[in-house]
């Protein structure tokens, strides 16, 4: 029987993990294996090994092998947002639909959010979810947009996808001012590209 355990449970990345693993067995154990998912670890021997986690530690398991039996176990390794498949740019007709995808990877599971930097404004939320999906997009859809992932209490990420679109022009429609005074005209263009 093997009893594998490890401490801490939980760890941020980059942080050091113990693991202890323990047998009984009749007859003894004639030797021991470590492993991380199925490649052996050939730097550890004997019935503990200390290891600096990343977050491949959260998804391949740990095992320590006898001759009578496997015990394997998952480190929580908390680490932050690491982008998994990205939005691939887009170029649309005024009309046409436009989506895009993109996806994270990051412990304490992540929030997903799509925001749209504006040219004149903060951003603003878009939607929620691995999804951006664009109904019979206008010219004022072009720009900008931005998947973020939020990892709780290890920070956030974020990856640009464009709409591009004819420029968009704001001005004041008209001015007025008194003849020979000063007068500012300012034309305000946002463009993607």
């Amino acid at each position: 029987v093997i009893m594998l355990s490890v401490r801490p449970q939980t760890v941020a990345e980059g942080g050091k993990v113990s693991f202890l693993c323990t047998a009984t067995s009749n007859p003894e154990l004639t030797g021991d294996r470590w492993a991380k998912g199925d490649v052996p670890i050939p730097e550890a021997n004997g019935d503990s090994d200390e290891a600096i986690v990343n977050q491949s530690f959260f998804m391949e398991p740990v095992s320590c092998e006898g001759s009578n039996a496997v015990g394997s176990t998952l480190v929580d390794v908390h680490f932050g947002a690491r982008l998994i498949s990205q939005p691939k740019p887009l170029t649309v007709g005024v009309g046409s639909d436009a989506s895009f995808t993109c996806t994270w990877a990051g412990s304490p599971p992540l929030t997903l959010a799509w925001t749209k930097k504006e040219f004149r404004f903060p951003s603003c939320v878009s939607s929620n979810g691995n999804a951006l999906h664009l109904k019979a997009v206008t010219q004022e859809d072009a720009g900008m947009y931005v998947c973020k992932a939020i990892v709780p209490r290890i920070g956030v990420a974020e990856k640009a996808v464009a709409v591009n679109g004819p420029p968009i022009i704001g001005a004041e429609p008209s001015l007025q001012t008194a003849v020979g005074a000063k007068a500012r005209l300012e034309c305000l263009v946002g463009s993607v590209p």
